[in-house]
């Protein structure tokens, strides 16, 4: 179930390249915006309260990002336990 939510992006060599040749304030976060983009992410959730806006791709801290989840998905969060994930 969680892997329906969870997508995992491999960082490539190019990848890094674009980040170490930004021009943004913070490469880091420029390198996840770049790859949200190119695996066609919904939203980023972070907890970093300095993380940029972007009008590519949504940006939540955890909260915002249920409540959106909820709003526009129609799907309510709930604790599960962690041997029913498995």
């Amino acid at each position: 179930m969680l892997r329906t939510f969870v997508h995992v992006q491999a960082v490539t060599n190019a990848d890094v390249d674009k980040m170490l040749a930004t021009v943004r304030d913070d490469p880091e976060d420029a390198l996840l915006v770049d790859l949200a983009l190119k695996m066609r992410a919904d939203a980023i959730i972070t907890r970093d309260k300095d993380f940029p806006e972007t009008n590519a791709i949504r940006v939540h801290d955890c909260a915002g990002f249920f409540s959106w989840l909820e709003a526009e998905k129609g799907i309510s969060y709930g604790e599960i336990a962690l041997s029913a994930a498995l």
